[in-house]
């Protein structure tokens, strides 16, 4: 381990923030020859920023020193801590919360921080490692209106609000073509019942296949999909095994994470040849049963589909043991299923993990 050079310690906190969520530090403050004490120097001075705006274009031509917001709320990535603006090599995640994709009616602020000076400030972030956007409206645009380019491929992790407008269905389209995403979360919490019914058994055409579009991006890690419950779960995923198990090559040589509510179909595990892991274990971040479930690819070493289907929060009070396997499906909460790539040990790794066949309700 002493020989490991700082490079590494850089890295593996560029790691923290894709991929763990409690941005823990492990074993790597213990590295020697002064290097766990730059893991720690860096994972204390990591800043995180955050904006909040009630839009992110004007449909009309808008001074930007005239238009304030907000200004930025600055703290610390380990303590949460508020604190000054840092030097821009500390600043690790940027999010940006806009309330509507465009400016509307209400008389802006005369106090806070200058639209020209937030657009400064977010200039600067361009090298930050997790550039963060959150829309939760999109209103029906009677004029035309011009997507800036460099903004749809500024950030590379971004969750939408899906409303069925021209604006939302624009927007989307521009980020995937973007191909910049490197997570991509949509969530569908204020449509009408028939919508809502709709978009959890067969979205638009279009949706289903921008959706498809990105997820097959390299680039793209995550995917996570709410309120598409039926379609996300058991069409969707059905068709990405499928196609994974005939023609892995089409899949990206790297581990995919897709996200969704609900459970995939047992049945079709079983039909599929997943094993059970066995074990149930506790998450950490939501308090909720996991069981686990492995398929390897039957010709390609290096893949392996893993799927967490993660309990209700009722199996927390009773002896989850003697839940059944399609009894806990049908509770489930979410699950998330992981086209996993690997190389080398990590690849044997994955493919020498003990399962059980899923046994069959009698």
């Amino acid at each position: 381990m002493d020989a490991v050079p700082s490079a590494f310690v850089f890295s593996l906190m560029d790691s923290l923030l894709t991929s763990d969520p409690f941005r823990n530090l492990g074993h790597a403050k213990e590295l020697g020859r002064g290097y766990g004490r730059i893991a720690r120097e860096v994972h204390k001075a990591a800043t995180i920023c955050s904006i909040e705006t009630p839009g992110v274009f004007f449909t009309t031509s808008c001074d930007d020193d005239c238009v304030f917001l907000k200004p930025p709320v600055f703290k610390g990535m380990l303590s949460g801590g508020a604190r000054s603006p840092p030097v821009m090599k500390n600043l690790v995640e940027l999010i940006v919360f806009a309330q509507n994709l465009f400016f509307e009616g209400d008389e802006p602020s005369t106090e806070g921080t200058s639209m020209r000076e937030m657009r400064t400030l977010i200039g600067k972030c361009r090298h930050v490692r997790v550039r963060e956007l959150e829309v939760g409206h999109f209103p029906a645009v009677q004029s035309s209106f011009t997507l800036l380019p460099d903004f749809t491929t500024f950030f590379n992790k971004v969750s939408l609000r899906y409303q069925k407008t021209d604006s939302f269905r624009e927007f989307l389209v521009a980020l995937v073509e973007g191909k910049k995403l490197e997570s991509l979360q949509l969530d569908a919490l204020e449509l009408k019942n028939s919508e809502a019914m709709l978009l959890e058994t067969s979205p638009h055409q279009w949706l289903q296949e921008t959706i498809l579009k990105a997820f097959f991006q390299p680039q793209l890690r995550e995917l996570k999909l709410s309120d598409f419950h039926y379609w996300a779960s058991h069409a969707l995923f059905d068709f990405l095994l499928q196609k994974w198990l005939s023609t892995p090559e089409t899949f990206p040589e790297t581990t995919k994470l897709l996200e969704v509510w609900r459970a995939p179909p047992i049945d079709l595990l079983r039909t599929s040849g997943f094993g059970s892991k066995g074990q149930i274990r506790r998450d950490k971040e939501f308090m909720l049963p996991v069981r686990s479930f492995l398929l390897p690819h039957p010709e390609s070493l290096e893949r392996t589909v893993e799927i967490e289907v993660f309990g209700a929060l009722a199996y927390s009070k009773i002896n989850i043991d003697a839940v059944t396997d399609d009894e806990f499906f049908k509770g489930a909460f979410f699950s998330r299923i992981r086209f996993r790539f690997n190389r080398g040990e990590n690849a044997m790794y994955w493919r020498n993990k003990r399962t059980t066949p899923i046994p069959l309700v009698s």
